[in-house]
């Protein structure tokens, strides 16, 4: 049997900005026009600082509890649950309890806000080949 855990997050890499996540290890994943960007939580009190987006979108709630904070208003949830973060209001993500595990889930879009049309990626592109190069060091041919 082979057991799979969470990774460390390597410097650089998107959501490991020490600035706007605070105790929590993030994972991010693309595949087809799908983003996800898994936030773990180990400890109640980590954080995922307050931000805004140009586009709508879901944070499934998958384990543990958290306060969403949106516009100075709080509210508390308990996993499981879907959370829909509107475009534009600042929110902020607590984690309640240890070991809470939240996914933000949108579609892959352009600095505008656009949605990405999945047939303008080449077939032979990999999301994971573009997650490794922001990784300082890493080569093409290391592969």
């Amino acid at each position: 049997m082979t057991t799979i855990q969470l990774p460390e997050i390597a410097p650089g890499l998107p959501g490991s900005d020490p600035a706007t996540t605070v105790g929590a290890r993030v994972m991010i994943g693309a595949v087809d026009n799908v983003y996800c960007r898994m936030m773990y939580f180990a400890r109640a009190g980590d954080r995922e600082q307050g931000h805004t987006h140009n586009y709508d979108h879901f944070t499934l709630l998958a384990a543990g509890r958290l306060r969403v904070t949106v516009g100075g208003v709080s509210t508390d949830y308990v996993a499981p649950y879907m959370i829909y973060i509107a475009r534009e209001f600042e929110h902020e993500l607590l984690a309640l309890e240890d070991h809470t595990a939240a996914y933000c889930i949108h579609a892959l879009r352009d600095p505008e806000g656009v949605v990405l049309d999945p047939t303008m990626i080449p077939l032979g592109v990999r999301s994971a080949q573009r997650v490794r190069s922001q990784i300082p060091g890493w080569r093409a041919e290391d592969v």
